[in-house]
């Protein structure tokens, strides 16, 4: 039995479903496979997402990368043999002029 993470949603184990049997799949064919009212946008937010989790990997690495492979970790949840909550989604580091001076203001005290 699957052990998904409280940051996961519904349709997160029919994406990796989908990629384990379609591998390399783009985010348009996962879309398409998922037939349900999601759009294609959230189906991309979603796979990046499950990517900083370390359950998808970027076919080609790269910041604009469409296509998605299964990691070793998103084959052992789908097999249950790993625990969702074990691997959450890393943010990706923003430099101090994209985050802005106000969120260091609310640091200090």
């Amino acid at each position: 039995m699957r052990q998904s993470a409280e940051w996961m949603q519904l349709i997160d184990d029919r994406i990796l479903e989908i990629v384990a049997e379609f591998e390399p799949a783009t985010s348009g064919l996962i879309h398409q496979k998922l037939r349900l009212t999601v759009s294609s946008k959230q189906v991309e937010e979603r796979c990046r997402l499950l990517a900083n989790a370390g359950l998808l990997e970027p076919f080609i690495d790269s910041k604009q990368a469409d296509m998605w492979e299964m990691s070793i970790w998103g084959n052992l949840y789908l097999e249950g043999e790993l625990n969702a909550d074990l691997r959450r989604p890393q943010p990706r580091p923003q430099s101090p002029r994209v985050i802005g001076a106000q969120h260091w203001l609310d640091y200090s005290e």
